[in-house]
């Protein structure tokens, strides 16, 4: 199939192309086929579906990074920016896998935050409540048509860990 053809690339498998990876029929039996080959798996979710038992089968399966997308740090301004009032849910599912992971390594585990006029005075306070607890909390940007273009290539270019170098797969 598609995986044992894609294998020997080892590219990076993205499973979130159109939607909510969690809620994805036979995740789980997909997510296992592709670790089993040894591809890296990278999951960007809302986190609202993440249960403990979602969140201990991500830890055991070993996947490689998994983001969870908060966009604010007040639920009246997740509520402008989604239109949901369920911050505390989707910060609970940070904890939650943070808790499984435990000492291990993996997975990697981040929280996004797009910047957009109703959540940008936020941006600093995100950045200050999330640093110290995840592994990473990169703000980025959108702009009026989109996501900005990237800043450009700096003039001395620095190796990046291998997890980055992969090809993602959608």
């Amino acid at each position: 199939g598609i995986l044992d053809e894609v294998a020997p690339a080892r590219p990076l498998v993205q499973p979130q192309m159109y939607g909510e990876p969690l809620l994805a029929r036979d995740l789980r039996h997909h997510l296992q086929a592709i670790k089993s080959r040894g591809m890296a798996v990278a999951i960007n979710t809302n986190g609202l579906t993440l249960t403990g038992e979602t969140a201990r089968f991500l830890v055991d399966s070993e996947i490689d990074s998994v983001f969870v997308s908060i966009d604010a740090v007040a639920p009246e301004t997740l509520e402008k920016v989604r239109g949901i009032g369920k911050l505390a849910k989707i910060e609970d599912s940070v904890h939650r896998l943070l808790g499984a992971r435990g000492g291990r390594s993996h997975p990697r585990i981040g929280v996004s935050f797009t910047v957009q006029p109703a959540n940008q005075s936020e941006r600093e306070a995100f950045v200050e409540k999330w640093v110290p607890v995840v592994d990473r909390a990169p703000p980025g940007g959108v702009g009026p048509n989109g996501p900005l273009p990237p800043a450009g290539h700096p003039t001395k270019r620095l190796p990046r860990p291998p997890h980055h170098l992969r090809t993602p797969l959608h």
